[in-house]
């Protein structure tokens, strides 16, 4: 019977090589999920205080448009819009030059950001991403 000793061989090479690829993937997923920018309280949806809205009595004494007539938001008024800056955490694979492609920037940018004077990384530490 060796063709059976030899399927009960394939079998186990072949999921032992299919168990091992998943397991890769998956590590592949975990890290990427880690790699997400850290969005401050600033940048969440909702963080913004909401327009006032007028009392029904200051609508309808008003004889403007009703447009016209509804008072400015003070938030609204002063936004300016400004790119959102992204905050890396360091990982023990990482150094500046592939953060930089996997932010779109360049490492003299991220250099200048956080005032770094050398490529030196420490694991944990919070990089500033322009």
């Amino acid at each position: 019977m060796p063709s059976r000793i030899g399927r009960e061989r394939f079998k186990k090479v072949f999921f032992g090589i299919l168990a091992a690829h998943v397991v890769f993937l998956l590590g592949l997923l975990i890290t990427e999920y880690r790699r997400e920018p850290v969005v401050s309280a600033k940048e969440l949806p909702g963080a913004t205080a909401p327009p006032a809205v007028p009392s029904a009595g200051a609508l309808a004494a008003s004889s403007a448009p009703a447009q016209a007539s509804l008072p400015r938001s003070p938030v609204s008024s002063t936004l300016v819009a400004a790119h959102p800056e992204t905050v890396y955490s360091v990982i023990s694979s990482d150094t500046l030059n592939s953060i930089a492609r996997m932010h779109g920037t360049t490492v003299k940018a991220i250099k200048a950001a956080n005032g770094l004077s050398t490529e030196h990384l420490t694991v944990g530490q919070k990089l500033k991403i322009p």
